[in-house]
């Protein structure tokens, strides 16, 4: 850390030595706990597969730095009503407007066959 004085509208920095060492372990926690977050934002998985699936391969020292697992669902599903607001529910026929990811499985294919836009026909789905 540096701090900076000044004495007679002159500049003069004042130097203090960091009397630490890098933790790595909590630079590596941060990086999971933003990993989890991203996989909560882009997957459907549960929290406990996102858990098992980040756990598997932490070294000791970062597990030991990463919240316990209630905590981490937490997150999750906070990030997850914070990012995925789907849309809301419709009172009638005309009213259902599907977003385009809607309308697509998470392979890029066509969930819905047809969408006639005056919602007089019922929607195909494939199964």
């Amino acid at each position: 850390m540096a701090r900076l004085t000044s004495r007679n509208n002159e500049k003069s920095p004042n130097k203090f030595e960091h009397n630490h060492i890098p933790d790595i372990a909590q630079t590596e926690s941060q990086k999971i706990a933003n990993e989890i977050k991203h996989k909560a934002k882009t997957t459907i998985d549960t929290p406990s597969m996102i858990i098992s699936e980040i756990s598997a391969n932490l070294d000791e020292s970062i597990e030991m730095k990463i919240p316990n697992s209630s905590l981490i669902k937490r997150i999750i599903h906070r990030t997850r009503s914070s990012h995925n607001h789907p849309p809301p529910c419709p009172t009638s026929l005309a009213e259902l407007i599907l977003p385009y990811e809607y309308t697509i499985t998470e392979k890029g294919e066509n969930f819905i066959i047809h969408d006639d836009e005056d919602k007089r026909a019922t929607f195909n789905i494939l199964h």
